[in-house]
C-alpha cells in the first residue's frame, strides 16, 4: 500500500482577476489534507471517508462507477486523466483500490473554502503516478491536475492547483484554458503535459519570519464555481481591463510585502484588493463580504492586521496577516464576535 497527502489551499490576493488567462493571484498551500491509500485489487474500489466502497471499471479509456455519483466526479476525472498519461507513456494498468481521506471539511461536512476539489484531483494523479512508479515533476503533476479540472469546470483559474501541487505560498499566473482545451481535441496527452502553457507563470515565494497568517471562518459555505459563473456576465470590457490591472499590481505589491515582512504595504495592498473585491461583486450584483465575513475582517484589521475575505466570498473563510506578537491577541477577539479561529499554517513541501 502507498500514501500520499495533498495540502488545500487559501487566496491572499487577486480573487476573480486571476480567472482570466494571464493574470494573477498569491495562494497559499495550508496545513490541512486531502490523503489517499492506493493498494492493488482484483477489482477497482473507490472508499471515500464513510461512504460505502464503490467499484469502478473501465471502458474505451473512461472510469465508469457501478453506481453514479456527482461527488465522485473529480476524482473520476483525474483517475482517467492519469490513466491516459500512463498508457500513452507505456504502462499497462492493473485495477486498484483507492481509500480517500479529508481533513478540508469541518466534522458536519461543511466546507470551509480550502480548495477539497482541486486537492482531491492533484492527490488522486499523485498517488496514481507514484503507485505505477512514474517519476514526475511538480510541473506534471499541475498540467495533469489542471487538464483533469477543466475538462469538468473551463472557467477554474487552477490556482488552487498551483498551491496543492506546488506547496508553500504562491504566486500564480492563469494559462489559457480554452487554448489548452482545443489542443487536447487534436493532439496526444504527452504532448499537451510537455509544451510550453500560454501565460502560465507558477513562483514560489517566501514569508518573513516576523508575519503571521490566521484564517477565520465565517461559518458559511460558498460556492467558487456558481459565484464565478455568475460575475463576468454584467461587466464590460473597459471595467474589467481596469479591474484586471488594479489586482495585478496589488499581487505583485502583496508578494513583495510578504518576503520583506512589510506589513504598512501589505496592510495598504491588502485594503485596496479588498476594496476593489468589494466594487466588483456590487457590479456584478452579489455580496463579497456576508455580515459575518465583515466582522471577521474589520476585528482583525482593528488588532493591526491586515485583512480581506479569501476566495469567491459570499462565505467560506477570511484572511488575516499581522506581527506574530499579536497572535493571541487577535484570536481572543475573534472569540468574542464568534468567528472560529481554524489554526492553519502554511504547508511546504
Amino acid at each position: 500500500m502507498l500514501e500520499v497527502k495533498v495540502p488545500g489551499k487559501l487566496y491572499l490576493a487577486g480573487e476573480y482577476a486571476v480567472v482570466e488567462p494571464g493574470h494573477k493571484a498569491v495562494v497559499m498551500a495550508i496545513d490541512k489534507f486531502i490523503k489517499i491509500k492506493i493498494s492493488y485489487s482484483d477489482i477497482g474500489q473507490i472508499h471515500v471517508d464513510g461512504k460505502k466502497p464503490i467499484q469502478y471499471y473501465r471502458k474505451n479509456k473512461k472510469i465508469i462507477l457501478e453506481d453514479e455519483d456527482q461527488y465522485y466526479k473529480y476524482v473520476l476525472k483525474a483517475m482517467e486523466i492519469a490513466e491516459e498519461f500512463l498508457q500513452a507513456k507505456g504502462f499497462n494498468l492493473e485495477y486498484y483500490k483507492l481509500e480517500i481521506f479529508s481533513d478540508l471539511d469541518s466534522d458536519q461536512h461543511k466546507k470551509y473554502g480550502l480548495g477539497s476539489s482541486g486537492a482531491v484531483v492533484v492527490a488522486t494523479i499523485k498517488a496514481i503516478l507514484q503507485y505505477f512508479s512514474y517519476h514526475y515533476s511538480k510541473l506534471d503533476l499541475f498540467k495533469l491536475s489542471a487538464l483533469a479540472t477543466i475538462l469538468l469546470n473551463p472557467k477554474s483559474s487552477c490556482g488552487d492547483l498551483a498551491a496543492s501541487a506546488y506547496t508553500g505560498l504562491i504566486k500564480y499566473q492563469s494559462f489559457s484554458r480554452l487554448d489548452i482545451l482545443e489542443k487536447y481535441k487534436r493532439t496526444d496527452i504527452l504532448n499537451i503535459v510537455e509544451e510550453d502553457w500560454e501565460y502560465l507563470d507558477i513562483k514560489k515565494i517566501s514569508i518573513d519570519k516576523t508575519l503571521d497568517v490566521e484564517v477565520g471562518w465565517s461559518g458559511e459555505e460558498a460556492s467558487t464555481e456558481k459565484l464565478v459563473e455568475k460575475s463576468r456576465s454584467k461587466l464590460d470590457e473597459a471595467y474589467m481591463d481596469k479591474f484586471l490591472m488594479k489586482s495585478d499590481a496589488i499581487v505583485e505589491n502583496v508578494s513583495l510585502a510578504l518576503e520583506e515582512g512589510n506589513l504598512d504595504l501589505l496592510k495598504a495592498e491588502i485594503k485596496e484588493n479588498r476594496d476593489l473585491l468589494n466594487g466588483y461583486a456590487k457590479a456584478t450584483g452579489f455580496k463579497y463580504e456576508i455580515d459575518k465575513l465583515k466582522i471577521l475582517i474589520d476585528t482583525a484589521v482593528t488588532v493591526g492586521y491586515a485583512s480581506k475575505a479569501s476566495g469567491a466570498g459570499g462565505g467560506d473563510c477570511g484572511i488575516a496577516i499581522g506581527l506574530v506578537e499579536n497572535k493571541k491577541h487577535l484570536i481572543e477577539e475573534w472569540e468574542k464576535v464568534g468567528i472560529i479561529n481554524l489554526d492553519l499554517k502554511i504547508f511546504e513541501e
